[in-house]
């Protein structure tokens, strides 16, 4: 979902770089950017700390990106063309779920006022970064999450409809 069809990764950088500048650090390079995405918090929290060596607690930093992020996530944006093709994959009858390590509040505020957009993923199929049914430990890259998602379409399909394999998916 983050930088894939929401410009969402741009609005964690802005965060980001907002409190390494606060502490006179350099901005969040493509490398250490490109370890922290699509990672569950703790995970990509911990890569973060051991490169930014900022001088407060993880618990101070959480709090400070928090309150940015609650300032910029409501101006998250659809990246260009996935408007056109969701509706395309939906009017195909292409079944969609929705995989984000992005836990329930935080994708409330990125995706609240997007509702019409998130339309074509259905309540039941959005398994979200914090869902109950993932084990510990095993966010993305795991591919859990995925064959959760996969799950949910497979237990919602019409009779007589085939089940979905995971080399089908994209």
């Amino acid at each position: 979902m983050d930088g894939l069809l929401i410009d969402s990764e741009d609005k964690y950088t802005i965060c980001t770089n907002a409190i390494l500048a606060k502490y006179g650090r350099p901005s969040l390079p493509w490398s250490i950017k490109a370890q922290l995405q699509g990672r569950p918090g703790p995970a990509a929290g911990a890569i973060f700390s051991k490169w930014a060596q900022l001088p407060i607690s993880r618990e101070q930093y959480i709090l400070e990106t928090s309150a940015l992020q609650a300032q910029h996530f409501p101006t998250v944006a659809p990246l260009p063309g996935t408007q056109t093709l969701l509706e395309t994959l939906e009017t195909s009858k292409v079944h969609l779920a929705l995989a984000t390590s992005s836990h329930e509040a935080n994708f409330k505020l990125k995706t609240g006022h997007l509702e019409e957009f998130f339309k074509p993923f259905s309540q039941g199929r959005r398994v979200l970064g914090d869902d109950v049914r993932i084990g510990q430990g095993r966010g993305k890259p795991a591919p859990d999450i995925y064959l959760l998602a996969l799950e949910t379409v497979n237990g919602s399909l019409g009779e007589g409809e085939k089940e979905i394999r995971p080399e089908e998916c994209l």
